[in-house]
């Protein structure tokens, strides 16, 4: 089911303009399996006092761009997009969907999607609740720098502060982005991107990166090229590691004698998905394998 401006217009109390709006007191809900399309030339404005919950899809015309106030973004588990012919750009937020891009590059046709249920990765870490997907007709070599936009009644327990941009690799593996906080206009800034993508925000860096780790205690990391490596500290030494499937099976296994500092693990496996390291045959980590 479709539903143009002007039909929304009459029945869900938006203000028909060349900046629309839905009046203050009024919520405007899109049901799951329908499709609101905005096709007028303007601003579609959500002002404090107003609600919107899209469970289906907000379509947004060439030339239509949300503004959305503090405390009132659209929440729902549907999805807002755009599609746009663009060249290079330079802190441009298209259609408004919080994903401020720059680059140097044309872009070309490229369709920018958004939600707002919080994705949870491998490590069981879960994302605030707002993703935008950016996907270009033109994707690599970009250079291109990101300002992920977010509202506070978005972060789910994640800290404000603490927030870092990440890009999704695989469907619960993302990497993470050097990041910025703007705490003030509430941006999450990153930038030097060859490729666009699905990006979010987690709290701190999700374990994609080798990282220090406590004095006292065994950690798990996964490097930017792959390759996994064991924190082990100095009282913990490790006799044995093993590599099972998801479900159980041994993959490769190995006697090794590492008594202190970051080991680099030599089990491989060319399957991907996620993998269980076992250390000492009694501590478990999760490997994703791309």
């Amino acid at each position: 089911m479709r539903c143009n401006l002007f039909i929304a217009a009459m029945v869900l109390g938006l203000r028909a303009a060349a900046q629309f709006s839905v009046e203050p007191g009024t919520t405007l809900l899109v049901d799951p399996g329908t499709s609101l399309r905005l096709e007028s030339s303007g601003a579609f404005a959500i002002p404090t006092g107003s609600t919107v919950i899209n469970n289906g899809e907000v379509e947004l015309g060439s030339s239509t761009d949300l503004q959305e106030a503090a405390g009132a973004a659209i929440s729902g588990t549907g999805v807002e997009r755009t599609t746009r012919d663009l060249g290079a750009v330079t802190q441009a937020d298209i259609g408004g969907l919080g994903a401020k891009l720059t680059t140097a590059a044309n872009l070309g046709l490229t369709q920018i999607t958004r939600g707002h249920l919080p994705f949870t990765d491998y490590s069981g870490s879960t994302s605030i609740a707002r993703w935008v997907e950016v996907d270009p007709a033109n994707n690599t070599g970009l250079n291109a720098g990101l300002e992920f936009r977010y509202d506070l009644n978005e972060l789910n327990a994640v800290p404000e502060s603490d927030q870092v941009v990440h890009i999704r690799h695989q469907p619960d593996v993302w990497w993470a982005l050097p990041s910025a906080v703007n705490v003030a206009d509430r941006w999450v800034v990153t930038s030097g991107l060859d490729s666009l993508g699905l990006f979010s925000t987690f709290a701190g860096q999700l374990p994609n990166a080798v990282a220090e780790a406590p004095g006292n205690d065994l950690r798990f990391a996964v490097d930017d090229a792959g390759d996994a490596w064991l924190y082990v500290p100095g009282r913990m030494p490790v006799r044995q590691i093993e590599l099972f499937s998801a479900g159980g099976g041994l993959i490769a296994s190995q006697r090794v004698n590492w008594h202190g500092g970051w080991c680099a693990v030599p089990l491989r496996t060319s399957i991907a998905g996620v993998h269980i390291l076992r250390v000492n045959g009694e501590r478990n980590f999760k490997w994703a394998r791309p």
